[in-house]
């Protein structure tokens, strides 16, 4: 397996977690656009995922996100 592909299953793996960890299907998050910051403690461990949705994003699959703000972003965790 070359570096591509490990970084795509890495990826792959990221997503698939991040899709059960929102409560959605793997399908509803590629339909998705985001951005995502890790916030970290005052030693840098990673505490968990600060995921923005796009405002372009379809709102029938945003509403099916419990903990969503306003803003169409949440806190997840995917360290623990």
């Amino acid at each position: 397996m070359n570096l591509k592909e490990m970084e795509d299953k890495e990826q792959q793996l990221h997503n698939n977690k991040l899709a059960h960890e929102l409560g959605i299907s793997i399908d509803d998050l590629q339909l998705l656009e985001w951005q995502e910051d890790t916030t970290k403690d005052e030693e840098e461990i990673p505490l968990s995922l600060l995921i923005q949705f796009s405002d372009e994003s379809p709102r029938e699959i945003l509403e099916k996100i419990v903990g969503l703000s306003d803003s169409n972003s949440i806190n997840v965790n995917m360290f623990g």
